[in-house]
């Protein structure tokens, strides 16, 4: 009886860790594997090209509600606006460099938390 008990047991810990495992792997793919497209859709190339803030806000929003919402119960999103040469914080509304980000709560009270950079960069090809 206590060898039933303790296969249970082990057997429910077991589909927890497996259930948590889905979840981080889940998000790390939403995340990590964000579209490009979207940020090529938030920058104005009129110029020289930087980001749009509100653009990238509500894009970002909108992909990440509907690319986390089987993993974790909610989701933060959070933004930095930063200049790439000095690292110091973009408070004008051409910022050519941005972090977001994304905090999930787990079904186990755990929260994970997933960094992204993205930046415009010159390229010169010859």
């Amino acid at each position: 009886m206590i060898i039933i008990l303790i296969s249970a047991f082990l057997t429910c810990i077991c589909y927890q860790i497996y259930i948590i495992n889905f979840q981080i792997q889940g998000i790390n793919r939403a995340v990590v594997n964000t579209p490009i497209e979207l940020m090529f859709s938030s920058v104005d190339i009129s110029g020289s090209p930087y980001f749009i803030k509100s653009q990238v806000e509500s894009t970002l929003d909108t992909y990440y509600s509907k690319a986390l919402t089987r993993y974790c119960k909610s989701f933060e999103t959070e933004y930095y606006y930063y200049n790439p040469t000095d690292q110091s914080m973009c408070i004008s509304s051409e910022c050519f460099a941005f972090e977001v980000t994304v905090e999930c709560k787990l079904n186990a009270s755990y929260t994970l938390t997933r960094i992204m950079y993205y930046q415009i960069r010159d390229n010169y090809h010859g």
